[in-house]
């Protein structure tokens, strides 16, 4: 069983896709008859691999300790070489510590959300973070505060919305919604509003901290970068847990000339 956490086409036609179990494979004829698909093993022994990207003439993968990026040299569908870009943020063993990326953006950036440690600590660097990595490796700190996020994508904006999970367990923000990073290199880091994922003292000045039984029309006017979540879903009736999502610009849901497609578990919205 592959349970797929990323899928990328390439520049080839072939799809490449990968698993949490730590395997990507690349698919030939991916959109043809099912017995014409040929799965050959591109990798292995990723750490739970959660996205794939392509840019560059290389494979670039979001696993839990870093960012890699793979290249296939003698075009067999396998990969030759392995290179980290960047694994400056800490793991612990801990289950819970996923590690979710986009594509680059304009800028070049991939962008990633971490998850808290154990659901509610952040017990090594940057868990409740969500950081870049630039092109040429930088690991770059971008927004705190963040609990549970089920995925991050990018619009046409150039915006990282990601998908929280934390009313699941009455923190900050709202589950079954869409909330926002930091909008580009220039602009301050928002505070997502879960505490235990604010910045530490060593990583610059700390939030200030939302009162536990409050709220948000009331905390807004006093931190001002606590954001709270750009849109939010009916509960229970439009999904529970939605994950990444892509921006769909041939897609027209009047007035919105522009849309973003969100997929969870039970559904595909729009």
């Amino acid at each position: 069983m592959v349970e797929t956490s990323g899928i990328e086409m390439l520049p080839s036609g072939k799809l490449a896709i990968c698993g949490r179990r730590g395997n990507v494979y690349v698919l030939s004829d991916p959109f043809g008859p099912p017995d014409r698909i040929q799965w050959t093993l591109y990798a292995e022994g990723l750490h739970e691999p959660l996205n794939l990207a392509f840019t560059d003439g290389w494979l670039y993968c979001t696993q839990r300790g870093e960012l890699t990026r793979m290249k296939d040299l003698d075009g067999d569908d396998r990969a030759d070489v392995f290179e980290t870009v960047n694994d400056g943020w800490g793991i612990t063993g801990d289950y819970h510590e996923y590690a979710f990326g986009t594509r680059p953006d304009p800028n070049g950036d991939m962008w990633i959300v971490l998850c808290l440690t154990g659901s509610f600590s952040s017990q090594i660097d940057y868990r409740g973070w969500c950081v870049r990595v630039s092109k040429e490796g930088e690991l770059i700190p971008t927004s705190s505060g963040i609990r549970s996020p089920g995925g991050i994508g990018l619009n046409h904006l150039g915006e990282a919305p990601f998908s929280p999970t934390t009313r699941v367990r009455g923190t900050a923000l709202a589950r079954s919604s869409r909330s926002r990073t930091a909008r580009s290199r220039a602009t301050p880091g928002v505070f997502a509003g879960t505490t235990p994922a604010a910045a530490k003292a060593s990583m610059g000045k700390r939030p200030t901290e939302p009162k536990t039984n409050s709220r948000w029309v009331a905390e807004r006017p006093k931190i001002p970068e606590l954001v709270p979540s750009a849109i939010v879903f009916p509960h229970g009736k439009l999904g529970q847990l939605d994950q990444r999502f892509r921006l769909r610009q041939q897609w027209q849901v009047w007035p919105v000339q522009k849309n973003n497609c969100s997929c969870g578990p039970d559904l595909l919205r729009g």
